[in-house]
């Protein structure tokens, strides 16, 4: 599940109006740190932001690494202690949601621009129908999310 902190950083690229600037610094983002004293502001999987003069700096991690809290760095996944495990699923997808067929379709995440946008979790004893981009009853949901009997 997303923390507040991750989605802020999610949202911050679109915010920004454009994608996510890997491995790059970003000025007056809007995580704002108006009244705020220098020091980290928020943390996420791609990275953190931090409050300088009362500016706001947000640092995005390279593709394949993540923001590690306890090293205060951006490592890659095998060291990290975030509980960030996905790299870019979304790399060489077009834009839309996906079933995660390793929540047997109860969750499902995003693409955006060839960027990942998160998981999303179905209501209870909905699964994720991938055809029509909606949670939905497994009755109603085909193979491999559903039950319902393929057409034809």
């Amino acid at each position: 599940m997303l923390s507040f902190i991750s989605m802020i950083l999610l949202a911050l690229p679109m915010a920004l109006g454009g994608q996510p600037v890997y491995g790059k610094t970003i000025h007056n983002s809007a995580f704002d740190c108006t009244g705020k004293a220098d020091g980290l502001a928020g943390i996420g999987c791609d990275g953190y932001v931090e409050c300088i003069g009362q500016k706001n700096v947000t640092h995005f991690c390279t593709l394949y690494e993540y923001f590690d809290r306890d090293t205060t760095s951006c490592i890659g996944t095998t060291n990290n202690h975030t509980g960030c495990t996905h790299f870019n699923v979304c790399k060489n997808m077009t834009d839309g949601r996906y079933p995660d067929f390793e929540k047997n379709c109860q969750t499902y995440f995003t693409c955006h621009g060839k960027n990942f946008f998160g998981h999303q979790y179905c209501p209870a004893g909905l699964v994720f129908d991938q055809a029509l981009e909606i949670c939905n009853w497994a009755t109603s949901v085909p193979f491999p999310c559903g039950t319902k009997p393929a057409a034809g």
